[in-house]
């Protein structure tokens, strides 16, 4: 963070972002996602997922 401040303070001229590696797995297929995707508004109510959420 006080890299940051001194970048935005234009006490440093660079600031080096360092993004972490990530390994996500996934456990579904084609055929799941476009079932959920399809799902009409009372379906998705029904099973708590919401709009914003797909």
């Amino acid at each position: 963070m006080q890299q940051l401040a001194n970048f935005i303070a234009d006490k440093k001229k660079e600031f080096n972002f360092i993004i972490p590696k990530l390994n996500l797995n996934r456990n579904d297929n084609v055929e799941l996602r476009e079932k959920i995707l399809n799902m009409t508004p009372d379906e998705r109510k029904r099973f708590g997922i919401n709009k914003s959420t797909l």
